[in-house]
């Protein structure tokens, strides 16, 4: 998905209709990917895809802490260290 919006976005010259065609394309695979392929992954792995959600970013995932993976200063996963002062 991301090598899709990359391709739609990073253009040297942006006409009127490759704007539609990349706000129109966006707008699709956001919806796609939050409406249909969550679903799917959600019924297929369970609690598992759900913490997953939680812990990586939905169109461009990476490697590292995400804010949301952290509650109340501590960690969630045991790989995860937080030093305090």
């Amino acid at each position: 998905m991301t090598g899709i919006l990359l391709s739609l976005w990073c253009v040297p010259i942006m006409s009127q209709g490759r704007l539609l065609l990349a706000t129109t394309m966006s707008a699709y695979i956001y919806l796609a990917v939050k409406l249909l392929e969550e679903r799917d992954l959600r019924n297929l792995f369970g609690a598992e895809y759900e913490r997953y959600q939680r812990d990586v970013p939905m169109l461009v995932p990476y490697k590292g802490v995400h804010p949301k993976s952290l509650s109340l200063g501590r960690p969630r996963h045991e790989d995860q260290r937080l030093v305090r002062e």
